[in-house]
């Protein structure tokens, strides 16, 4: 993950709990509460990337009201449990 965040200069942020995803639909953003060293914070964003790995090769897709699952997504979930 450190190697492909670097080359696509992201930032990536572990050990942060999400409690709570809501869609802001009049200014097309996401909003996103969550907890990082102890401390409640609130971020907004046009993007919401949920990295938690794979477990079993089983995703694990959490129905968010106003989530879109790209062909590009199915197709890879098809690909990992085939």
């Amino acid at each position: 993950m450190e190697t492909y965040s670097e080359m696509l200069k992201l930032d990536v942020w572990t050990s942060t709990e999400v409690t709570k995803v809501v869609r802001d639909i009049a200014e097309n953003k996401w909003e996103v509460t969550f907890i990082r060293g102890g401390s409640t914070q609130t971020l907004k964003g046009e993007h919401v990337v949920f990295a938690v790995g794979l477990s079993a090769n089983v995703p694990s897709i959490p129905s968010i009201p106003g989530m879109v699952l790209s062909n590009l997504y199915l197709l890879l979930c098809f690909y990992l449990l085939n």
